[in-house]
């Protein structure tokens, strides 16, 4: 049994004036559709078609979700999102990135140094011995 203290101490009015998200709407509209509900003209009251949405909506949530046409809004609403955060990750620019320089120009060939001599032990001369291995 839930705790009574958490329960008031819950505050849901703020779902009482946000907007129907998308998948929201959408789930209204199938149900319209699959039950060929009215909704101007099936209910007598506004009570009674509260009821009756939260109890269509409460018993069809699991078949809506596995609809086709739920996974194909659901597809498309998901590529329309990686598309707008692709597109806005190329709008954006790396940050600590440095313009490449120019390439330096190879100096002429009369103004390239000599080799300079390789430092360490140097190597020893071949001998008859060692040459025919």
């Amino acid at each position: 049994m839930p705790n009574q203290e958490t329960a008031e101490a819950e505050d849901y009015t703020e779902f009482r004036d946000k907007p129907a998200t998308p998948l929201q709407a959408h789930f209204a509209e199938w149900i319209t559709e699959q039950l060929e509900i009215d909704p101007q003209t099936a209910y007598k009251t506004k009570a009674a078609a509260f009821t009756d949405g939260v109890r269509l909506g409460t018993a069809l949530r699991m078949q809506f979700q596995a609809s086709p046409e739920n996974r194909a809004a659901t597809a498309e609403r998901r590529a329309e999102r990686e598309a707008a955060r692709l597109a806005a990750k190329a709008e954006v620019k790396p940050r600590g990135r440095r313009a490449a320089a120019p390439e330096a120009e190879e100096p002429e060939p009369e103004q390239q140094e000599a080799p300079k001599p390789r430092r360490g032990r140097p190597a020893k001369a071949a001998t008859a011995s060692t040459a025919a291995f």
